[in-house]
């Protein structure tokens, strides 16, 4: 008896080709999922560093200048998170934004000294508001 991988019988040829399919759908979902829940998790990581990084700043920022050496290495940051004290703010390689060329500051300084101008105009409804009197029927006027 010979082993073959495809069936002689149409039925067994059908079977195999849904399981194929099958295992393919499975596979790509299972991949799709994974992919999602990686980044479903890597966005809550960084919103949970965002929170921790936040609170350092702001306990920095309301702490007295002169002790903010000593708060910042009594406070529990964790063992990932490094935060480090220096006269002036971090340099940071980003582009300049670009100054838009359809507004400037001559713009600028004539809008803020225009007053604003708000009208309000009243004009009565276009058709008559009041109510109807109900239509009786001819046969009831009648009787």
């Amino acid at each position: 008896m010979k082993f073959r991988l495809w069936p002689s019988s149409l039925a067994a040829r059908t079977a195999l080709v849904l399981l194929a399919g099958l295992a393919v759908v499975q596979m790509a979902g299972l991949t799709i999922h994974a992919l999602d829940r990686l980044d479903v998790q890597r966005l809550a990581q960084s919103r949970d560093l965002a929170i921790r990084v936040a609170g350092v700043y702001r306990t920095m920022a309301l702490t007295d200048p002169s002790r903010r050496a000593t708060v910042i290495t009594e406070m529990h940051r964790g063992p990932d998170l490094l935060a480090t004290l220096s006269a002036s703010p971090p340099q940071v390689d980003l582009p300049e934004m670009p100054i838009p060329e359809t507004f400037t500051e001559a713009d600028a300084h004539a809008l803020a000294n225009q007053p604003l101008a708000i009208t309000q105009e009243i004009q009565p409804a276009p058709v008559d508001t009041t109510p109807a009197a109900p239509e009786v029927p001819r046969d009831a006027k009648a009787s």
